[in-house]
């Protein structure tokens, strides 16, 4: 629906409703920079490539305490990738993790 208020403007609800473009979206900021960055193991070369980033969205599954099972399973610590992200520029880290052990 924010796709089709911005560039047709209000849209009419099936309960009626008219919704209208000022109404949920903004002025416009200009273009934003977003990394994403998998399963890594090292952080080696890495700040390059996600320098001056608006947003880093990166794996970190264990804390500095576990560093030894995080390079066993190829992962970073969220020190690490803080670290990464703040060495580099980044305006908003975000951490996560999507485990192979999802349910199907």
């Amino acid at each position: 629906m924010r796709r089709e208020l911005a560039e047709r403007g209000p849209v009419t609800l099936a309960d009626g409703r008219t919704i209208a473009s000022e109404d949920v979206i903004g002025p416009p900021e200009g273009q934003k920079n977003l990394v994403i960055v998998g399963d890594t193991e090292t952080t080696e070369g890495l700040a390059e490539h996600v320098r001056g980033a608006d947003v880093l969205v990166i794996e970190a599954t264990f804390l500095d305490r576990d560093a030894a099972i995080a390079r066993d399973y190829g992962h970073l610590t969220a020190a690490e990738a803080a670290a990464v992200a703040a060495t580099s520029g980044v305006r908003l880290l975000v951490l996560t993790h999507i485990s192979g052990a999802l349910p199907r």
